[in-house]
């Protein structure tokens, strides 16, 4: 009996391994975000919700992972456009 419950599992395996597709997470991790986008836009009609700013929330996340708030980004990109204004007067 193990031995047809192990054999099961390993076909259920190699078959899910063919089907499902790759992590989005791990498409980002390896620099292959237009990949990871168009999976997660999928899985997003599949679920009928809402495919805007999908690719917006990638990037978000991607600033993120650097270690920078979404508000530490806004206020960076503030001063350096003060910065810009101020070298241009």
């Amino acid at each position: 009996m193990d031995k047809r419950l192990n054999i099961a599992s390993e076909t259920l395996m190699i078959t899910l391994f063919r089907v499902l597709p790759e992590s989005p997470r791990w498409l980002l991790a390896v620099g292959r975000g237009e990949e990871a986008i168009s999976i997660l836009e999928q899985a997003a009609r599949r679920n009928k919700l809402d495919t805007e700013g999908i690719a917006q929330k990638v990037e978000s996340a991607r600033i993120l992972k650097v270690g920078l708030t979404l508000t530490e980004v806004k206020e960076l990109s503030l001063c350096l456009i003060k910065l810009l204004i101020s070298r241009l007067c």
